[in-house]
């Protein structure tokens, strides 16, 4: 009885937080109203991770989940929220870390250092609020590093991210069929669109490995597919091989990874093959995109255009940079590349601290996913997510994409959980030796 009213009570968290991130989305000020004015009450009044959801559940993310990629009053509710958050955490007396973790600190400075660099760049055109936005989406990583180390709540907020990304998939794969030129999705641009499922796909795949029932693996495996769907007819090319290397690193990862590269590379010769067969099934601009690496390369060109015309600005700006969201000013378009781009934009000062956060991250991955005989899959999939979207950042600006920053503090809080998980058994098990010594 007792789990029942349990269970009961969190699926009306659940559905409170949903009717809560809607409202904001659907009334925006009157939304964030009626989100403080709940808040408030429910987070000092439930004792429950689920009671998390509530901030976290289509509220915050709401905006960037569904609609668009600027700063809106639900985000300004987001970092209200964080402070409610720790509160209530120190309230009910539960353990909580607030150590500065050194990806987190180099984002800080990176931010910092960007904002200083607006008073040395300043000039007509150049606007103060890209910079704030900048900060907030560093602000908000740091927050949610926090609130992630929660291990539920990051659970909670992968659930999210799956369920959303599947829904807009279907919108979009449908909306494709119905006369669409590219799968966008809810968002404006087929490459942010891409750029949202390449982070997604493996978090729906870590969620099938911790699911026994089957009614909701084969949920997730339609979301999945679906996803996937979307993310061929976005035309995406970058999109593509991401994929592509998202699932090589997971076969790799695997204890059975023989197997899966075999399997891999079976299925590309059988694809070779089968072209001539495939391209008869698959829709026709999926093949001219695909082959348009080889017939067209005006795409090439003006890649490389770019890049030359950003490290002319790094050689004439090379320590502040020409100013956060300037390079339109100098290229027809923008640098198609974050951190080259960024790098032009702040500087070398300003891009040194982001790069050094990355690193960091990579690296901790990298440990984790090669160094230990257990395949974490958790850990494996937002490596996967992570990776995929540090690729697609070579090739296009995701800067300002929010999913990108969400990625990135869930990475972090990941692996600061597996750090203190093993120091927990570098504890643990001398002294058990011990005492297996002594009897």
């Amino acid at each position: 009885m007792q789990n029942s009213a349990i269970s009961t009570r969190n699926s009306i968290l659940v559905l409170a937080a949903i009717f809560i991130g809607i409202s904001i989305s659907l009334l925006d000020w009157r939304g964030l109203a009626l989100w403080l004015g709940l808040a408030t009450v429910i987070i000092f009044s439930v004792r429950s991770e689920y009671g998390i959801l509530l901030g976290i559940a289509l509220t915050a993310l709401s905006r960037f989940l569904i609609i668009g990629i600027n700063l809106q009053l639900a985000d300004m509710a987001f970092l209200l929220f964080g402070p409610f958050w720790l509160i209530q955490r120190l309230y009910q007396a539960r353990p909580i870390s607030l150590k500065l973790e050194p990806a987190v600190a180099f984002l800080i400075l990176g931010a910092a250092t960007a904002l200083c660099s607006f008073f040395v760049t300043s000039s007509f055109g150049v606007s103060l609020g890209n910079y704030v936005q900048l900060f907030y989406l560093v602000a908000l990583t740091a927050i949610l590093v926090v609130m992630f180390d929660d291990k539920k709540f990051l659970l909670a907020a992968m659930w999210i991210f799956v369920l959303a990304a599947g829904g807009i998939s279907i919108y979009g794969v449908l909306g494709f069929f119905t006369g669409g030129a590219r799968v966008i999705g809810t968002f404006d641009n087929p490459n942010v669109y891409s750029s949202y499922v390449i982070a997604i796909i493996p978090m729906a795949w870590a969620l099938t490995k911790r699911i026994r029932q089957r009614t909701v693996k084969a949920l997730i495996y339609i979301l999945m597919a679906f996803m996937t769907m979307g993310l061929l007819l976005s035309l995406s090319r970058k999109g593509w091989i991401a994929l592509a290397l998202q699932i090589f690193f997971l076969a790799m990862c695997s204890k059975k990874r023989k197997l899966y590269i075999g399997v891999l590379i079976a299925l590309l010769a059988l694809t070779v093959i089968l072209w001539p067969f495939l391209s008869t099934l698959l829709p026709e601009q999926i093949i001219d995109r695909a082959l348009g690496f080889t017939s067209d390369s005006s795409t090439v060109t003006s890649r490389v255009k770019l890049f030359q015309i950003s490290f002319d600005l790094i050689r004439a700006h090379p320590i502040f940079g020409v100013g956060l969201e300037m390079f339109s000013w100098y290229a027809p378009i923008n640098s198609h590349s974050t951190w080259i781009g960024l790098w032009t934009e702040i500087g070398t000062v300003g891009v040194l601290p982001f790069i050094a956060a990355l690193g960091i991250v990579s690296v901790g991955f990298l440990f984790w996913s090669f160094g230990r005989k257990e395949p974490d899959y958790i850990i494996n999939a937002l490596a996967a997510s992570f990776f995929g979207l540090f690729f697609i950042s070579q090739f296009g600006n995701i800067i300002f994409f929010r999913h990108f920053w969400i990625v990135l503090a869930m990475s972090i809080a990941a692996l600061k959980q597996s750090g203190r998980g093993l120091r927990r058994e570098e504890g643990v098990f001398p002294s058990q030796r011990a005492g297996h010594k002594q009897a």
